[in-house]
């Protein structure tokens, strides 16, 4: 039982990888900014550096959720609210790579529950990049 439970845990991790690898050879191009992206960024963030982030983060989240922008708050989650399966935020995290040109240790990744939590945390990095 435990061997077998072993076995799956390794294929499962095996297959996420591959899936990861596919995805991660694809270029991307820097994201098309949505204009309701920018209507929402202002809304929710009054820092021009934070409406940044948002409307760039929050044109990446629509592009992997069937999800209006109208619809989203910074205390939407992506999980719960946004439903999505355990390959989407592995991508999202990806394209952010890409939009924001740094790499998110998985440690940290893994506690960006929310929309505000990313925000919050692509603007502290650049911060802290533009200060250093």
């Amino acid at each position: 039982m435990i061997i077998a439970t072993i076995i799956a845990i390794a294929v499962l991790v095996a297959l996420v990888t591959a899936a990861v690898t596919r995805v991660r050879k694809r270029p991307r191009a820097p994201v098309d900014v949505n204009p309701e992206a920018h209507e929402w960024a202002q809304r929710f963030y009054s820092d021009e550096l934070s409406r940044d982030v948002a409307a760039r983060f929050i044109s990446i989240v629509v592009e992997y959720a069937p999800v209006k922008i109208q619809k989203l708050s910074p205390s939407t989650t992506f999980v719960v609210d946004l439903g999505l399966d355990d390959l989407e935020p592995v991508e999202i995290v990806m394209a952010m790579e890409d939009e924001f040109r740094f790499k998110i240790p998985d440690q940290d990744a893994a506690i960006l529950f929310s929309i505000s939590d990313v925000i919050k945390y692509i603007t502290l990095r650049i911060g802290n990049e533009n200060r250093a």
